[in-house]
């Protein structure tokens, strides 16, 4: 989740250029580890926070390269249940581990957000946002973006945009989404290759079009125009496309995971919900076979497991295990997991910091500050202003 330039890596988060790491959050350049927290250019370090250029560290204790490989050894992560044993143990390392009150690059000028990295001008942007200029209240993947204010995964080159979604190469769009190369357009999705545009769906390299009609450049300001008053006059025009109109069911979404709603309150705002079976009718003939009859241990696992589907221990739903991802789980020696990859994503997507910033105080110098750990959290965790942590790091 939120990885980038990345080789032989499994059950990562935040990190960018490391080989052969699993386990890791917010890692940079490292190689050959395992459950590391903001560890830069590190290699074959295990259950280590905070590192920074450290090669065979073992629980942040520097270990000699023999002993080191010794302890390596006698470690078998591909049983399911040793495996366990550790994340839960690292889990309550980590949480004696410093933290950063924002996650963001000294780099960034004037800026206010979590996960920010070259960054200019820009306020309350989080998650993963590179090379941003004058950029409000964005988030989830944004990068080489300029002048524009309420956008969702979007970049590169996305500028004077606003209320657009998951678009890219393109400038002046609003209420829009599923862009690419477009140039003003309004309250259009899946466009690409567009100008001036409003109101239209799936147009291939168009211009001048209302409602997938088309029009000449002067009849088309002029329908625009009667339009647009008309909707303004209605106070129906500014606002993005309502969640009535959404393509998929509201527990079928990110929307679920960052605003949870019981499937009552859906429904009572008129938006859609869809109950899956926990079995669909159609396996294609697959066996069925429950979470505790999978091997344990990655050694015991034959290829037949690719002619079966397995129940989830959470959910109940089935999924596969493909012949890839079995070669990937052999070669790196991981276990075969037994909860449905959706619910791991859910997993995933909950332990993350919120899209929301608190005032808090450093637990250091007493500060006062800005973070993006909830107030539960920060009476847990040790969470540092900017400069008390880099002093403790550096």
């Amino acid at each position: 989740m939120d990885v980038g330039k990345c080789e032989s890596c499994y059950e990562l988060d935040n990190c960018s250029s490391c080989y052969n790491c699993y386990f890791c959050v917010d890692g940079y350049q490292c190689i050959d580890s395992y459950f590391l927290y903001s560890c830069y250019n590190c290699q074959n370090c295990f259950g280590c926070a905070n590192l920074r250029h450290k090669s065979y560290c073992f629980l942040n204790q520097q270990l000699l390269k023999e002993e080191y490989q010794q302890k390596i050894k006698e470690i078998n992560l591909g049983n399911r249940d040793v495996l366990k044993k550790y994340q839960e143990k690292f889990e309550k390392f980590f949480k004696n581990a410093i933290r950063k009150n924002l996650n963001v690059d000294r780099k960034n000028i004037n800026c206010l957000g979590d996960r920010l990295w070259g960054a200019k001008n820009c306020y309350l942007v989080f998650r993963t946002a590179h090379e941003i200029e004058n950029v409000r209240y964005a988030d989830d993947l944004i990068w080489h973006t300029k002048d524009s204010m309420d956008v969702w995964v979007v970049g590169p080159n996305i500028s004077l945009s606003y209320e657009v979604i998951e678009s890219y190469e393109s400038s002046n769009l609003k209420f829009s989404f599923f862009i690419h190369n477009g140039l003003d357009l309004e309250y259009c999705l899946e466009c690409h290759n567009c100008y001036n545009c409003f109101g239209c769906i799936g147009l291939r390299n168009k211009k001048y079009h209302i409602f997938n009609k088309s029009y000449s450049e002067e009849n088309y300001w002029k329908e625009l125009d009667k339009i647009k008053t008309k909707i303004l006059k209605d106070k129906e025009y500014g606002e993005f496309f309502p969640l009535s109109m959404s393509l998929h069911s509201y527990n079928n979404t990110y929307a679920m995971i960052e605003f949870p709603l019981t499937k009552e309150q859906v429904l009572k705002n008129g938006w859609q919900w869809h109950d899956e079976p926990k079995i669909p009718a159609d396996l294609m003939g697959l066996e069925l076979i429950e979470a505790k009859d999978v091997s344990q241990d990655i050694k015991d696992v034959s290829d037949n497991i690719l002619e079966k589907a397995i129940i989830c221990e959470i959910t109940g739903k089935p999924f596969r295990i493909i012949e890839p991802e079995l070669e990937f789980y052999q070669k790196h020696n991981l276990p075969i997991l037994t909860k449905h990859p959706f619910q791991r994503m859910l997993e995933k997507f909950q332990k993350r910091n919120p899209s929301k910033l608190w005032k808090g105080v450093c637990a250091k110098c007493g500060t006062q500050m800005h973070t993006s750990y909830t107030p539960e959290k920060q009476k847990e965790l040790n969470i540092y202003c900017e400069s008390c942590y880099i002093k403790e790091i550096v």
